[in-house]
């Protein structure tokens, strides 16, 4: 509001400039222009100056961008105006749907190849798991004879007698001594 107080005050200096007979000296209301009037009897306020573009320029006002700027517009080839049947937009968007088919299928062989080997692995693994918790379980059923017949079997008992192992042993290697 800075701005229009000053502008109105500029317009009151102007009246302040002029020369006591150029105002009225007089107390009459006749005498008074009809603006004054308007002020002091409590009616409508008096009109400012016009504000005009210089006033606010040099008030600091910067205008936005203007159009008077711009590009005129450049004509790109001969402009058809004629209503057109859609064939070629029809065409466009054949070209991009056969072009997006082709881009989804064009690694769906690969995929489904690299999916079923993952399978295949994924039931072995699953299968050896399977058989190793059966092997497991039986070997919690075995009583403690079974365990120690499995393990002479396999070579590694503890529990028996030296001279037992060592016929065992001898006869595993072709040597028949007879004794037992």
């Amino acid at each position: 509001m800075g701005v229009l107080d000053e502008l109105s005050s500029d317009s009151d200096a102007d009246s302040d400039d002029k020369a006591p007979h150029e105002k009225g000296g007089g107390s009459s209301n006749k005498d008074k222009d009809p603006e004054a009037l308007a002020g002091e009897e409590g009616g409508p306020a008096k009109k400012g100056k016009k504000i005009t573009m210089e006033d606010l320029q040099r008030q600091g006002y910067q205008a936005g961008p203007s159009i008077l700027h711009l590009k005129a517009p450049e004509e790109t080839g001969d402009c058809n105006w004629a209503w057109s049947s859609g064939m070629d937009a029809k065409e466009k968007e054949a070209a991009e749907r056969q072009a997006n088919t082709f881009a989804v299928t064009s690694g769906v062989e690969q995929s489904a190849e690299h999916a079923i080997k993952a399978s295949i692995l994924a039931n072995k693994l699953r299968d050896d798991m399977r058989a190793e918790r059966e092997q497991r379980k039986e070997e919690k059923n075995l009583t403690y004879s079974q365990k120690e017949k499995r393990k002479r079997e396999d070579g590694k008992a503890k529990g028996g007698s030296y001279v037992e192992e060592e016929k065992r042993l001898l006869r595993d290697h072709g040597v028949f001594s007879g004794f037992d």
